[in-house]
């Protein structure tokens, strides 16, 4: 896998510092939402997000579907601390439970087959008779 080393220095690398710089100055917003509505990648815009890493902070971390997600606003400051994922401890502490719970008895069981008679293949018929006819 092969990065690509952006320079910040061209015009629409700086248009997009700017249109990135804007939009978190009026509203708090997580990388995919800023790279959504530029209309870029999040991977390149996870770069433009370390490129401008001293002017901004993250102000509250999000929970979407199955993943934490820092919220950035624009400024320097203290960033917020990332909350601990409530998921595992909850999920291992189910799965115990549930392994170490009972498992109810289920009745044997019961199978029943009827005797039918033996069928040959199309082929063999033609050939040898139906089954079960004595020669």
């Amino acid at each position: 896998m092969s990065t690509t080393v952006l320079n910040f220095s061209t015009d629409i690398n700086r248009a997009r510092l700017t249109s990135l710089r804007r939009r978190l100055a009026a509203k708090p917003q997580a990388i995919a939402d800023v790279a959504k509505a530029i209309g870029i990648h999040r991977g390149t815009m996870l770069r433009y997000f370390q490129h401008i890493r001293a002017e901004i902070h993250v102000t509250r971390w999000e929970k979407r579907r199955a993943n934490i997600v820092a919220i950035y606003a624009l400024g320097a400051g203290p960033d917020a601390p990332r909350p601990m994922s409530e998921a595992r401890p909850v999920a291992t502490t189910t799965a115990r439970a549930k392994r170490a719970a009972p498992r109810p008895t289920r009745a044997p069981r019961t199978y029943c087959y009827r005797p039918q008679p033996a069928r040959r293949d199309w082929s063999v018929a033609m050939i040898f008779g139906p089954a079960g006819a004595t020669a």
